[in-house]
């Protein structure tokens, strides 16, 4: 149990602290400006979903229980944008729960859906080759 409490905590921590450190690059915004580091990669704009990819990698490889692994993605991915988006919120004086609401839906929609897809199914994929499901 101490082992999926440590990948959990260590994916939540990494991934708020990424939106923390790079909010306008999670926020909805028209531009928004990108790392230096970022234009070595091939694909840089779809930077943030790597980025979300990376950090959910503990919390989805480190647990043993079946049940627990898929939880803990969803369960990390609902809880890190809550941070810079509750920050973004005090800064704002235009209707701000909506835009926040707004914006929490876009991070976990657009930049958290399809590295969270691929990461389970990764996972899924690795459990049946190690159970030799197939």
């Amino acid at each position: 149990m101490q082992r999926n409490r440590i990948a959990f905590f260590a994916s939540l921590i990494m991934l708020s602290f990424v939106m923390i450190i790079w909010r306008d690059m999670f926020l909805f915004t028209k531009s928004a400006p990108v790392p230096k580091w970022s234009y070595f990669l091939p694909y840089p704009f779809i930077l943030t979903s790597d980025i979300v990819f990376v950090c959910l990698l503990p919390v989805a490889f480190f647990p043993k229980s079946f049940r627990f692994k898929y939880a803990s993605v969803l369960i990390c991915v609902l809880l890190s944008p809550l941070i810079p988006v509750v920050t973004w919120m005090t800064t704002i004086s235009y209707h701000p729960l909506v835009n926040g609401i707004y914006n929490y839906l876009f991070i976990i929609l657009f930049h958290c859906f399809f590295p969270v897809f691929f990461i389970v199914l990764i996972r899924t994929i690795v459990d049946c080759i190690h159970k030799k499901c197939w």
